[in-house]
C-alpha cells in the first residue's frame, strides 16, 4: 500500500489538475447593436489534446405585441459570390420535437457550404451570431435549431434558439506556441432595419438584410422583396418630409390614396370585363344546361358569346394578376417596417401602430377565435361595415336571375367574410389595420365612381339609338312608276 500511494497521488494529481482553460471576453461599444466576443481555449496539460465546441446561439427574444409573434431561426452560408439563407419557424421546430425527429432541427441542405451567420427573429428585432475572423468561420459548420415549448403559466413563453458546433481542432502541449486557440462569435443585437444594415460594411457584405423575411404569399419573394423595401424607403421618406407633421398613419392613406389612383386604369378594366360577364351569366347559364352532357360544345358556345359582348377571361384576370404583388408588397412594408413600433396616429387613438388601437383597456379577458381581450379596438370593427358596403355595393342581380342558389351561397360567403375579418385582426397591428381599411374605404368609392361612369355612358349610348314602332316595321317602300307607259 504505501509503496502504490506515489502512483495513487500521481494519478489522483492528473485527473484534478485542469487540463483547458476557457476564457470568455465581451465588449460592448457605445451606439452600436454589436457585442464582440471572444473564446479563448488553452491548453494546460503537457499533452496535445482535440477540442470541439457546441456553442448555444442567444435565446429568449421576446413575442412583439399581444399576439403570438412567429419567431424563427436563420442561418446563412457562402454559395460562391452569393449569400444564401434558410429558416425554421417555430411551428416546424414544435412539429420535429413532437414526432422526436431531431434530424429535422438541423439546416442539413446547406451543410455543405461555409457557414456565414445565424439569427433568431420576431417580428422586428433580431439577434445575429457571426464570426468575427476567418480562423472561427472555417471551425464553425454545423448548426442545430434549439425548440423550447410553451410554459403553461406564462403567455407566448414559446421561444426558441440554436447550437453552433465547431469542427475538431488540435492543441498542442502547453508551452507551445500552438496550445491556444481563440474562437471569435460576434452579435448583432438590434432591428431588422435595412438602413443600419446597408450602412455597416460588414452587415452588407454578409447580407443581414435577408432576416427580413417579407411575406410573399402566392406570389414570388424576388418581385414581393424589390417591391416592399422599394415601398418603405418611400414612406420613410415621406415622413420625414412632413417634418414636425410627420405621421406614418397618414402616410400609409397617401399610399393607399396613391397606388389606387395609378392601378384605377387596371382596376376600371377589371369592372368593365366583370358587369359584361355579369350580363352574360343567363346566356352562360342557359347554355351549360342545353349541352351539359357535351362538355367541348359547351365551351365553343361560351366563347362565342363571350367573343360577342367583347368579354375576354384572360384580359378579366390580367388586372387582378398585375395588381396583386403590388398589394401585397404594400401590405408586407406595413407590417414589418420597425419605424411604425412606437408611432402613433392620433394623440387619443391608435398611439401606436404596430399594436392594436386600444381605444379604452380594461382586465384581460380569453375570447375564443381572438384569444386575449384587453382593450376595445375600434378599427377591426370600422374595417368591418366598410367591408359590409363593400358587399352591398356588388351587384348579384344577373346571377340571382340564372342561379338563385349560387346567389345566396356567394352572399353567406360575403356575411362570413366580413365577420371574420374583423375576429381574427381584432388584436392586430393597428397599422396593418388602417392600411386594409384605407384600401377598402378606398376601393367602395372608387367601385363607386367607376359603376357611375358605366352607367352614364351606357345611358348616353342608349340616347342616341333610333327607336322603332310597329308601324315603322310594318312600312312597305312603293314601287318605283316607269319612265313610260305601255297602252293596250
Amino acid at each position: 500500500t504505501i509503496k502504490t500511494m506515489p502512483v495513487l497521488q500521481h494519478i489522483y494529481q492528473q485527473m484534478t489538475e485542469p487540463k483547458l482553460r476557457i476564457t470568455r471576453t465581451y465588449q460592448v461599444q457605445p451606439g452600436s447593436y454589436d457585442l464582440i466576443s471572444n473564446l479563448r481555449i488553452e491548453n494546460l496539460s503537457p499533452d496535445p489534446l482535440k477540442a470541439q465546441l457546441n456553442i448555444a446561439g442567444p435565446t429568449g427574444i421576446p413575442h412583439e405585441g399581444q399576439q403570438r409573434d412567429t419567431l424563427k431561426v436563420f442561418a446563412a452560408f457562402q454559395s460562391g459570390t452569393q449569400v444564401e439563407s434558410q429558416f425554421m419557424d417555430t411551428a416546424k421546430m414544435k412539429k420535429a420535437v413532437d414526432k422526436n425527429k431531431p434530424e429535422d432541427l438541423t439546416f442539413a441542405a446547406k451543410q455543405t457550404l461555409p457557414f456565414l451567420w445565424a439569427a433568431i427573429t420576431n417580428k422586428y428585432f433580431t439577434a445575429i451570431a457571426y464570426p468575427s475572423t476567418a480562423l472561427s468561420q472555417s471551425m464553425t459548420g454545423f448548426l442545430t435549431a434549439r425548440y423550447y415549448p410553451e410554459n403553461p403559466g406564462v403567455r407566448h413563453s414559446e421561444n426558441c434558439s440554436f447550437v453552433l458546433k465547431t469542427g475538431t481542432f488540435e492543441l498542442a502541449a502547453a508551452g507551445d506556441s500552438s496550445s491556444a486557440v481563440e474562437v471569435g462569435i460576434n452579435l448583432y443585437l438590434g432591428p431588422k432595419d435595412k438602413k443600419v444594415f446597408e450602412n455597416n460594411p460588414v452587415y452588407q457584405a454578409l447580407s443581414f438584410f435577408q432576416t427580413i423575411d417579407f411575406s410573399s404569399c402566392c406570389c414570388p419573394k424576388a418581385i414581393i422583396g424589390p417591391l416592399a423595401f422599394g415601398i418603405v424607403w418611400l414612406m420613410n421618406t415621406l415622413y420625414h418630409a412632413m417634418g414636425p407633421l410627420g405621421n406614418y398613419g397618414i402616410v400609409i392613406m397617401i399610399f393607399v390614396f396613391v397606388i389606387r389612383l395609378a392601378l384605377h386604369p387596371l382596376t376600371k378594366s377589371g369592372q368593365v370585363q366583370m358587369m359584361k360577364m355579369q350580363k352574360m351569366q343567363p346566356k352562360i347559364q342557359e347554355i351549360q344546361k342545353k349541352y351539359a352532357s357535351n362538355k367541348q360544345e359547351m365551351q365553343r358556345q361560351m366563347m362565342l358569346v363571350y367573343r360577342e359582348g367583347g368579354v375576354s377571361q384572360f384580359m378579366f384576370m390580367v388586372p387582378m394578376m398585375i395588381q396583386m404583388p403590388i398589394w401585397i408588397a404594400l401590405w408586407t412594408a406595413v407590417y414589418m417596417n420597425v419605424d411604425l413600433r412606437g408611432q402613433g396616429f392620433l394623440p387619443f387613438w391608435i398611439t401606436d401602430l404596430s399594436g392594436p388601437d386600444a381605444l379604452f383597456r380594461f382586465p384581460p379577458i380569453d375570447v375564443p377565435l381572438i384569444g386575449e381581450l384587453s382593450s376595445f379596438n375600434l378599427l377591426p370593427l370600422l374595417m368591418g361595415v366598410v367591408m359590409y358596403l363593400q358587399m352591398k355595393l356588388t351587384p348579384q342581380a344577373q346571377t340571382a336571375q340564372a342561379n338563385p342558389e349560387m346567389a345566396q351561397q356567394q352572399k353567406i360567403m360575403s356575411i362570413m367574410m366580413v365577420a371574420m375579418f374583423p375576429i381574427f385582426l381584432y388584436n392586430g397591428a393597428s397599422g396593418v389595420n388602417l392600411y386594409i381599411m384605407s384600401s377598402i374605404a378606398a376601393g367602395v368609392v372608387e367601385q363607386m365612381v367607376i359603376r357611375k361612369h358605366l352607367r352614364e355612358k351606357q345611358e348616353q349610348e342608349e340616347a342616341t339609338l333610333v327607336p322603332t314602332t310597329i308601324k315603322l316595321a310594318k312600312f312597305k317602300k312603293k314601287k318605283p312608276k316607269p319612265f313610260f307607259r305601255l297602252d293596250k
